[in-house]
């Protein structure tokens, strides 16, 4: 890659909020993996959804993790196997299903929970509420302007 390339892709914030995201994540899974715990960043999004709202759609699901309907149903699939999470036909509308946490899912999401905001925290060491606030903004611009 020729000098001037290289110094166009710098400036292009998907190539940095990319390598940022591919970072956390791998970062997510092996610090839960260090933790005894064989988790993904997308299966803990899920039960925290789970945890705050119980018994949603899974197109709410889908819409929420920002995933087409066949990745979230494959991603229950896995959970549901695993006994964090359950589906069951809407009493409305045979067609949709609803999630719910299981007992299990809620007793991983208590594990994990802590220990994400633990790593969180390491992350973030140094970056000042300021500059965080900041970082947020930006960002929620960065994804109003690419609608």
């Amino acid at each position: 890659m020729t000098e001037i390339k290289k110094q166009l892709v710098k400036k292009f914030i998907g190539h940095h909020v990319g390598l940022t995201h591919k970072m956390l994540m791998e970062d997510f899974v092996n610090y839960m993996k260090h933790n005894g715990i064989r988790i993904t960043p997308q299966q803990f999004t899920t039960l925290a959804r789970l945890n705050r709202d119980d018994g949603i759609t899974q197109k709410e699901l889908a819409n929420y993790l920002n995933k087409d309907y066949g990745s979230i149903t494959r991603s229950l699939d896995g959970l549901e196997k695993r006994d964090w999470v359950r589906r069951e036909d809407s009493s409305e509308d045979r067609r949709t299903k609803l999630v719910f946490i299981t007992e299990q899912g809620k007793k991983i999401f208590k594990i994990v929970l802590p220990l994400q905001i633990e790593r969180n925290e390491q992350i973030l060491n140094g970056v000042s509420e300021k500059d965080f606030e900041q970082l947020v903004t930006i960002l929620s611009k960065v994804r109003d302007n690419s609608k």
